[in-house]
């Protein structure tokens, strides 16, 4: 049992890892592209929804294989229980442990909401303000300008000029 657990656990802790490393990176990759600051904020919306999903599933799947062992470690008899609870603590604690991997997880999840949110608000600013401007120059160019009537002095019939 615990072989399995460990062989579920490993490959989500990396992946959630390596998320976690690509969200310190994803400014500096989108400020290379040449789009709009609308098409900015649309793809970093959609790339900060897709991060969330993402690190929220290798949450879940942690915090379930984490449960599965407790159960585990809870139905074994106490002989084995101590050995099985030493290989458990080996796995959860320290620096790269899965306690510690999942707390940084959901910290990124609470800043990835939080960016996110920032980031509707923004484009909703810059929404308004473009309507705004928009709004500006249609009132601007339906004015219609009444110039002065001249009337023009008439010096005869041009043809009996020669």
């Amino acid at each position: 049992m615990f072989s399995n657990i460990i062989a579920s656990i490993e490959p989500v802790k990396v992946k959630l890892v390596d998320f976690l490393k690509e969200i310190n990176a994803i400014h500096w990759h989108l400020q290379k592209l040449n789009v709009t600051m609308e098409e900015f904020y649309n793809l970093l919306i959609r790339i900060l929804e897709d991060k969330l999903q993402r690190i929220q599933l290798c949450i879940t799947t942690l915090e379930s294989a984490n449960d599965k062992w407790l159960n585990y470690l809870q139905q074994i008899t106490a002989a084995k229980r101590k050995d099985e609870e030493e290989k458990y603590e080996a796995i959860t604690k320290g620096d790269q442990g899965t306690c510690r991997v999942l707390h940084e997880g959901k910290e990124a999840m609470i800043t990835l909401s939080m960016h996110k949110d920032e980031t509707n608000q923004r484009l909703k600013q810059l929404l308004q303000n473009f309507n705004k401007e928009k709004k500006k120059l249609n009132v601007s160019s339906n004015h219609t300008v009444n110039l002065p009537q001249l009337s023009l002095p008439t010096f005869s019939d041009p043809k009996q000029w020669r």
